[in-house]
């Protein structure tokens, strides 16, 4: 009996053990024996933005895909959006929030990662749009952070598409502008209001908030009346659209529909502006760009149409755009920027004939590179001068004939028109523009010349061309100016000693920067570069009270100085019309952000400009 109890038991115990087994079988079936340890031969790129295409290859990922079997991580955040997945390979799209560090891959109960670290690089985000809401073919600026990376890739302005996506459908406009922190762009006449999207030559696609856009209103004016703060506009009620204070109109709104009333504030009730007030005193100007001659910027032209009674052209001509190769000129961002002049009854200034920088390649050198004889570019020089000035005779007020030409020790600057003319090619270049145009003023313009030995030596300059009986009407002290240089007695001596010459004081190309200067030798030197510092960047998001405060005084400081010695000054030239449209903003180092105009990011007038009128108006 008891044999055959043991051999029961036994024969019981096989069974168990055989059940057992093949249960264990049937589970590693489904669970780990299918999916043996995954193996990661190579993974591309190795670097990406969030939602980028990243491609691991190797072995053993398995047939498909699901959320128990599948799943890679990026620093340790996991991706949720895949292309495609073979045991082979897997193509998954970098998380938003990945982290850099190795790349982890389970199936199912076994994982493995990568030797080498992905390196997640932080995406484009949009932070706010400016103005808005605004009205289609006006130009925008798009505020945002990591845009540097796109630059840093070769990315630029024409490489990057605006879309405009509305429920009617998607309008896309090509940027005007890219920095670190902006994307400019024309907004096109058939767009609606929706949300905004950037492409970054696909690289990435970000999109941002709503911007609304409204058509033109014709708004039957009540009343006006002066105010503070913002105001709600409502159906019958008062309309204003921006912090700070302005006059502000009365008016029936519309029942429906977004709009904005920006372009109707920046008054005082008697309709006063910067070139009212200054109508008797000296000539208030503004340097434009193509976007704004070209009327893009809706906005801003509105703003050179109401204060400014002069306008100098910013870069539409200079050397290497208005005569890029030795026998071909192009003249049409030039002519439509007159054409602007004229129709607005402005003093039109020409910038500028000879200048070292953005010199058009081939002009000082022959085919192989080589310096070109005195004689070839007398001729060159003449050529260039003469074709120009007498494009526009009798058109142009004046012109900026060489531009900073002196160093801040006093020294002639060794451009490659000193080196191979000697401070002869200054005369000359005054001499060929005298020829050019008779009637035509003729300047010459230079920054940091507060600096006592660049002073001397201006002085020493012009003095030696009047006594050789050439033609120079004003001296250009360009007010590139910070807060705490330069001292404003210094500019008065600098001012004085000019008039002293017996030509007149222009202030050319004034802006004051809030932002600090990595190197202060640099002056406005235009070819300075420094690597992008956190720090150097204090006020990305806007100034603070106190900083807004400071900027206001200083910048009024100088314009009582411009008022006091009115009878010797003819002009004072602001360097753009509003703060984005500012090349201190990426000055001497990409991606920064400055406040150094009187007009906002909103293209709204600050309190300066309020300030500015009032002394105006004081002034005898």
């Amino acid at each position: 009996m008891k044999k055959l109890f043991n051999s029961i038991m036994i024969c019981v115990l096989l069974f168990s053990s055989t059940f057992i087994g093949t249960a264990c079988s049937d589970d590693d079936k489904n669970g780990s024996n299918k999916y043996p340890v995954p193996v990661i031969s190579e993974f591309s790129p190795s670097e990406g933005l969030p939602t980028s295409v990243v491609t691991i290859k190797g072995a053993n990922f398995g047939t498909e895909r699901t959320e128990r079997v599948g799943r890679v991580y990026f620093g340790g955040v996991e991706a949720t959006d895949y292309e495609s997945w073979s045991d082979n390979e897997i193509k998954v799209r970098v998380p938003q929030k990945g982290i850099t560090g190795n790349i982890t891959l389970w199936v199912w109960k076994n994982h493995t990662e990568t030797t080498d670290e992905f390196i997640c690089v932080p995406g484009a985000e949009i932070t706010s749009i400016n103005p808005s809401p605004t009205f289609p073919g006006s130009q925008i600026t798009i505020n945002g952070k990591n845009f540097q990376y796109f630059i840093d890739k070769g990315v630029t302005a024409q490489d990057v598409i605006v879309e405009f996506c509305a429920e009617e459908g998607i309008t896309k406009a090509t940027a005007d502008a890219l920095t670190a922190t902006s994307v400019t762009v024309t907004v096109p006449t058939d767009a609606k209001g929706g949300v905004i999207t950037i492409d970054f030559d696909g690289y990435q696609k970000v999109s941002g908030p709503e911007l609304p856009l409204v058509g033109d209103l014709n708004l039957p004016l009540i009343n006006y009346l002066e105010t503070s703060g913002t105001i709600t506009i409502e159906e019958g009620g008062i309309g204003s659209t921006k912090d700070g204070a302005y006059v502000i109109y009365q008016f029936d709104a519309p029942a429906t529909g977004l709009f904005d009333v920006y372009l109707m504030t920046g008054t005082t009730k008697d309709g006063s502006s910067l070139k009212k007030a200054l109508k008797n005193k000296f000539l208030i100007g503004v340097s434009v760009n193509t976007h704004q001659s070209s009327g893009k910027d809706v906005a801003a032209v509105e703003i050179v149409k109401k204060n400014f009674n002069s306008i100098v052209a910013e870069n539409c001509m200079k050397s290497s755009v208005i005569h890029p190769k030795e026998n071909n000129y192009n003249f049409a961002q030039a002519d439509e920027f007159v054409s602007v002049g004229e129709s607005n009854q402005m003093a039109i200034i020409g910038h500028c004939l000879i200048w070292h920088s953005q010199l058009a390649p081939w002009f000082c050198v022959d085919k192989d590179g080589n310096n070109v004889s005195p004689e070839v570019l007398k001729k060159r020089m003449k050529d260039h001068i003469t074709t120009i000035v007498k494009r526009y005779k009798g058109r142009i007020k004046g012109w900026d004939v060489v531009n900073e030409a002196i160093e801040d020790n006093g020294a002639y600057r060794k451009t490659k028109f000193y080196e191979i003319l000697g401070e002869e090619y200054i005369p000359l270049a005054f001499q060929y523009a005298h020829e050019a145009d008779p009637d035509a003023e003729l300047y010459y313009n230079d920054y940091s010349m507060a600096q006592p030995g660049r002073r001397e030596a201006v002085v020493k300059m012009v003095n030696d061309l009047k006594k050789r009986g050439i033609r120079i009407d004003a001296i250009g002290m360009q007010g590139h100016i910070g807060m705490d240089y330069p001292k404003i007695s210094e500019f008065e001596k600098s001012m004085l000693a000019f008039a002293g010459t017996g030509v007149k004081i222009m202030i050319t190309e004034l802006d004051l920067t809030v932002i600090p200067s990595p190197n202060p030798n640099v002056g406005a030197e235009v070819s300075a570069s420094f690597e992008y510092k956190k720090e150097m960047n204090p006020y990305p998001d806007g100034l603070p009270e106190e900083v807004s405060k400071a900027w206001t005084e200083r910048m009024n400081d100088f314009f009582r100085l411009f008022l006091k010695h009115h009878n010797l000054i003819t002009r004072v030239t602001l360097w753009g019309v509003a703060d984005q449209n500012s090349w201190r903003n990426d000055w001497p180092m990409r991606g920064r952000t400055d406040y150094p105009l009187l007009f906002d990011r909103n293209y709204q007038p600050k309190p300066v400009v309020g300030l500015i009128i009032k002394e105006a108006e004081k002034t005898k």
